[in-house]
Parts: structure tokens; sequence; C-alpha cells
């Protein structure tokens, strides 16, 4: 649950509505520029307070969140596991690469080879899942992953990856910090 404040109304694009930490309230105004929404959110300290309350949207086992479809991703979270998925497949080649110039018999890199790519599916799920939540970040459906199997669709995905997160509360849950 995002911290008490004023949000994006889901009802309404051109209003914001007041969230009191648990339940949306009748409270509506017009949008005012967005660094406005932000300083009318909660001070610090009752931050803190309701922050104290509230269950962790990223509560759970370690491991089982990386594979989380839902909620949002920051650009940083997203390029970290960017970097650890190209890491990966570079180890993986380098390390088949030299089993092939080796003196290591065809039937040992063939096991070799099928140990490290189901090594790399998960990696690769968890990548996944995390474009899915930093395109809900942008206000996206995960869906539009499927844009990159069209010409020139993966540099749209890119940009998007790129873009900063919508600062508001939107569809797929709170700000990302």
């Amino acid at each position: 649950m995002p911290n008490a404040g004023w949000y994006s109304d889901p009802e309404d694009d051109g209003q914001v509505r007041w969230w009191d930490g648990q339940s949306w309230t009748s409270e509506r105004r017009a949008r005012p520029p967005e660094r406005e929404v932000e300083a009318t959110a909660l001070s610090d300290d009752r931050k803190r307070q309701v922050e104290k309350r509230r269950p962790r949207e990223n509560s759970g086992p370690r491991l089982v969140r990386h594979f989380r479809l839902s909620g949002r991703a920051t650009r940083a979270e997203f390029w970290r596991n960017a970097f650890l998925l190209v890491t990966y497949l570079v180890v993986m080649a380098l390390i088949i690469e030299a089993l092939f110039a080796s003196a290591v018999p065809i039937d040992l890199v063939d096991a070799v080879a099928v140990v490290l790519l189901l090594g790399w599916l998960p990696v690769f799920a968890a990548f996944i899942a995390t474009f899915v939540r930093r395109l809900h970040d942008v206000d996206r459906s995960g869906w539009s992953l499927l844009l990159g199997l069209v010409p020139f669709g993966a540099l749209i995905l890119l940009a998007w990856a790129a873009k900063r997160g919508d600062p508001l509360f939107n569809r797929y849950g709170a700000p990302t910090s």
C-alpha cells in the first residue's frame, strides 16, 4: 500500500484524490503540477509512522520477489538485472568456447552447455519479470514486451525502460523510490 497523500484519481485523470494509506476518500481536487502533488503529501515524520504500520510491497522470500510480475521496478533494478543477464551470457559463451578449443570430448561439452543453459533460464525469467515491472513503472502493460518481436520494437522498449517512472500512484501500484 502507498503512503497517505494525493495521487492521480483512478476514475478521473484530470484530478487527484486523497489516499489515506488504506483506501480512497471522497476528497478530490483538480490535478496540480507534479511538484505540488509531491509537496502536498504527508510530512516526513507522519510518513515514517504510516510506513511502519503498512506491510512492505516487497515482503516475502527475496528469491521469489525477482519473479513477480505485479508491481513496479526502478530503472536501477531493471539495468542491474539486464547486466546480470548479459554477464551470464558472456560467461556461458566463454566457457563453451574454451571447452570446444580444448581436447574435451564433445559429449562433455554438450552436457556442460545443457547445464549452463538450464542455469540461464531462471536468470532470463527474472529479467522478463523485472522488465514487466519496469513497464508498469512507466504505466505500460507487460504485454508491451511483444513489441520486441517487430522491427524497431526493441528500441521503443529500451526507451521506455530508460524513461523516468510515473511519480504518482498508477494502475500498477505505488511509485518506486
